[in-house]
């Protein structure tokens, strides 16, 4: 038995130690191959400019050389050389959209049982093409050519078949033979007509003869079964005549390729492009040309029909607190129950997250929609059990009917959208509401629109400005320190309250850079403020649910800080108790950073979320700020003042300082004065003013008097976290 040959491999790899785990690997399964390294774009193209490579195995993330610019660089210099993706991470759509561009095939690092596969397969379909290429060129060649090429004509996996003018046969190949079913005992010298006498190799003769009598140079798609057992195979059919000097027919020629792979191949990628990967359901484009081809078929017959979206509730907690595998599981598993509770002849389909599309057809009536509705939520209210977990979910749907809701697919899916947004609304976080779409939903998704396209030219212009509110420091009479709140001066509507654009620029993302720039605003004046004599001891800024949802939030924080050159010490962080709550492993560890730095941290809005004791006991706090609900009706109401005393104490006995905030009366001042409250801030000390009247508010909230008359702020500061 021979040795076979040695292979040249060229690996892109910036791992070294990758580098010698797959040399390994393929050493393992039987490959012998010379492998050479790169990991630049210099060296790949040299390498590939200097020696012939018989494959290209490429990790699909190497720093500073992109797959694709890989990639396109090997099939440029040598478009015929395979190229396998051997990979630590890399996703299924990735994958295939680079199978579209070239890629041969892929394998991931951690399961390498198919790197041998694999490579071997890539090899052997680059001999194939290149063997399929070779033979149709020597084919087209002289007969001294074709006598030179008999070994590769007998060895090619395509089929070739040549016959005379009349019919006759001059010569097959086995792998036409095989293709066909003819019988091997079959010679030249026979007619086509008398070559099979099974019905399968003699229709498919029949077929290319009758081709060759009409068309000298044809080429097409067939279908063909050789045997009755077989599988039907997909043949590329290329038909082409030889003639001699003179321009005599001398012979016919046909050549069959086999391309049921390639069709396969072709199918799972267009499975895969309008399927969902994961559940296996149609995605969003295969909804859409479902739902325009049902609304064209529901105009003529005079039918109705309904499109459902759903959303999950509560799903977000299990991804974030079990993990992405746990969460993948159970979005399986409500796609199945989803299936099993729908008719064979509605579309059930995933858009992506949590989130589902129903389409109902041929309704009587709009009506059965709700039932549907109603049916889904109790099912998906049943626990789901994944692995050693219980997990129970609920349901928002929200309903549009067609034809009759709109002529547009598009504008039918987005008021069931809408609908859905006003179904979560009423269910809150517990779901199980659905909600038929109106109009005046449509108009208050659209006054959302505006102010979200309204508030990010007010962050291009430049129109968010910041004020500050003193705090007075209950021992001492002095205000101390302040509360960096945000506003917005728009051009038409002048000072706009923040409880009418916060919750918006969270719903959006703005409060992204919004946050950043009020953190980065409030440093900055914080150094002015010093620079001039002004001794602040605390401004606090407030930090908004998804910024603290930011990975790299401490980083950015103390980046900030250096850059401005803010005292860390001076900085009060204000996060209410629900963020904290959540991830609360995570959050603590931010904490942690950000305390190690200097930079303290206060609860906000303390007293209305579920925080325990212990998660108290282990938070690096400093101070609770209480909840200006609880102080409206201190101190006349009995328990409310009892409560806040109980704050009061509670924030003492674990050494944390207390802030009550909202402050507009003096009997609220003097029972917090008496309580031993640390700090208080309202309108009845000071309002927030700009940064250039802070000094003068600061002196005049000192001199605050103990009895001075009661005031109501214009608008809730607190309503919008920030």
């Amino acid at each position: 038995m021979s040795t076979p040959p040695v292979s040249s491999f060229l690996v892109i790899e910036d791992s070294y130690a990758d580098f010698l785990l797959l040399e390994r690997e393929l050493r393992r399964q039987g490959i012998r191959a010379r492998l050479h390294r790169v990991d630049t774009l210099p060296d790949l193209r040299a390498a590939l400019t200097g020696q012939h490579w018989d494959l290209v195995m490429a990790d699909y993330h190497v720093p500073g050389l992109p797959f694709s610019r890989a990639l396109a660089t090997v099939l440029d210099l040598h478009p015929d050389c395979p190229v396998v993706i051997v990979s630590g991470e890399i996703g299924e759509e990735v994958a295939v959209e680079q199978l579209k561009l070239g890629a041969a095939d892929f394998v991931l690092k951690d399961r390498p049982a198919r790197l041998g596969q694999v490579v071997r397969r890539a090899l052997q379909d680059a001999l194939t093409q290149q063997g399929s290429r070779r033979a149709q060129q020597l084919l087209q060649q002289s007969m001294d050519e074709l006598r030179r090429a008999a070994v590769v004509f007998e060895h090619v996996r395509e089929g070739v078949l040549i016959v005379d003018p009349d019919g006759i046969l001059v010569s097959t190949n086995p792998a036409f033979r095989r293709m066909s079913g003819m019988d091997d005992a079959a010679r030249p010298g026979l007619r086509l007509s008398d070559l099979a006498c099974q019905p399968a190799p003699q229709e498919l003769l029949s077929r290319i003869w009758d081709t060759m009598c009409v068309k000298a140079d044809w080429q097409g798609e067939i279908s063909h079964q050789a045997r009755p057992a077989d599988a039907t195979q997909t043949l590329w059919l290329s038909l082409s005549t030889l003639c001699d000097a003179d321009g005599m027919l001398l012979n016919h020629i046909a050549l069959l390729t086999d391309i049921s792979q390639l069709r396969r191949s072709e199918q799972k990628l267009q499975h895969l492009a309008s399927h969902d990967p994961l559940t296996d359901l149609p995605n969003r484009m295969q909804m859409m040309e479902r739902l325009q081809h049902a609304m064209r078929r529901a105009r003529r017959l005079r039918h109705g029909g309904a499109v459902l979206c759903l959303d999950l509730d509560r799903f977000k907690d299990i991804n974030d607190s079990h993990g992405h595998p746990v969460g993948d599981a159970l979005l399986k598993l409500v796609a199945q129950r989803l299936r099993e509770n729908l008719r064979d002849s509605d579309t059930l389909a995933r858009l992506g997250g949590d989130e589902f599309v129903v389409m109902l057809e041929d309704l009587p009536e709009i009506s059965h929609a709700a039932r549907v509705a109603q049916h889904l939520i109790d099912q998906i209210s049943r626990a789901f059990v994944v692995g050693t977990h219980e997990l129970f979910v609920g349901l928002s749907i929200g309903i549009s009917g067609f034809p009759e809701g709109s002529a547009n697919a598009d504008i039918v899916i987005q008021h069931a959208d809408t609908a859905l947004y006003q179904a979560k609304a009423r269910g809150g976080n517990l779901g199980g509401n659905f909600c038929f779409y109106t109009r005046e939903q449509t108009e208050a998704v659209s006054e959302r629109q505006a102010l979200d396209g309204k508030l990010r030219r007010a962050m291009m212009r430049g129109e968010f400005e910041l004020h500050y509110q003193p705090l007075v420091n209950m021992r001492t009479g002095r205000a101390d320190g302040a509360e960096a709140l945000v506003r917005w001066r728009d051009p038409e509507q002048g000072l706009v309250p923040p409880d009418r654009f916060i919750p918006m620029t969270e719903e959006s993302g703005l409060i992204i850079p919004l946050g950043e720039w009020i953190l980065r605003n409030a440093c900055e004046q914080l150094v002015a403020w010093l620079a001039q004599g002004i001794d602040l001891k605390s401004l606090s800024i407030n930090l908004s649910r998804r910024q603290f949802g930011q990975d790299d939030l401490a980083s950015r924080i103390l980046s900030i800080l250096h850059e401005t050159g803010a005292p860390a010490d001076r900085v009060v962080l204000e996060l209410t108790e629900t963020v904290l709550m959540e991830r609360h492993e995570e959050a603590v560890s931010k904490m942690n950073e950000l305390c190690a730095a200097g930079v303290r941290i206060a609860i906000d809005d303390f007293g209305v979320g579920w925080s325990s004791f212990d998660h108290l006991r282990r938070l690096p706090i400093s101070s609770l700020k209480i909840d200006r609900s609880f102080l409206r009706e201190v101190p006349a109401d009995k328990r409310d003042s009892n409560l806040v005393a109980a704050i009061i104490s509670m924030g003492r006995t674990l050494g944390l300082a207390v802030v009550a905030e909202g402050v507009e009366q003096a009997g609220q001042l003097a029972f917090l004065r008496q309580q031993g409250c640390d700090h208080a801030q309202g309108y009845l000390l000071a309002r927030p003013v700009p940064a250039a009247d802070l000094p003068m508010a600061l002196l005049a909230a000192s001199a605050t008097p103990s009895t001075p008359p009661p005031v109501t702020p214009p608008w809730p500061e607190k309503s919008a976290h920030l």
